[in-house]
């Protein structure tokens, strides 16, 4: 009896759909202009993106991404969740948060985290970072973001599967321990 129940535990684990999680990978760096919400870097606490803004390197997955991308705006540097907080097609980054990590009397980096988005592929964690120098250089700011897997793909369900397993047969042996 314990044999067929665990044979179709086993049939229903090797059956079970597995998980095709494709991460994006790679990195991709922006340039273009942007205006402080004050004269300089010290005291800024949001920028506007002048969009569109150009895609000046982008590798792994993101080779597909466009020559330019949009960003929300304004860009909060101490921000909460931002849904689309950029995209280059086919490629979206729904910020998590963000805050400044470096400032200076000569500039400004803000790091922030989120979820790398695309047709195709699983959602990936991201980050990156914003720079600008003070005092600006008409406005010119670089960013740059990249994935973040290392949290591990999904296994789809082996595990669990093993684990259901590992306990059928711990009840099969105390039952058989029991009649002793």
């Amino acid at each position: 009896m314990m044999g067929a129940v665990g044979a179709a535990l086993l049939s229903c684990g090797l059956m079970a759909p597995q998980a095709s999680a494709i991460p994006i990978t790679g990195a991709i760096t922006f340039a273009g202009g942007a205006i402080l919400d004050t004269p300089d870097a010290t005291s800024a606490t949001s920028a506007t993106f002048l969009n569109p803004v150009a895609v000046i390197s982008k590798s792994g997955s993101f080779v597909t991404a466009g020559a330019t991308a949009t960003f929300a705006n304004p860009f909060i540097f101490e921000s909460g969740a931002v849904a689309g907080f950029w995209t280059s097609l086919p490629f979206t980054f729904d910020l998590i948060s963000s805050t400044v990590t470096t400032r200076t009397a000569t500039g400004l980096i803000v790091n922030g985290v989120g979820t790398v988005t695309a047709a195709g592929f699983d959602p990936t964690p991201g980050i990156f970072a914003f720079s600008t120098q003070d005092p600006s250089a008409g406005g010119v700011f670089s960013f740059s973001a990249s994935t973040d897997t290392r949290g591990g793909v999904p296994d789809g369900g082996l595990t669990i599967t093993l684990l259901g397993l590992s306990m059928v047969s711990l009840v099969g042996l105390r039952n058989k321990f029991a009649k002793v």
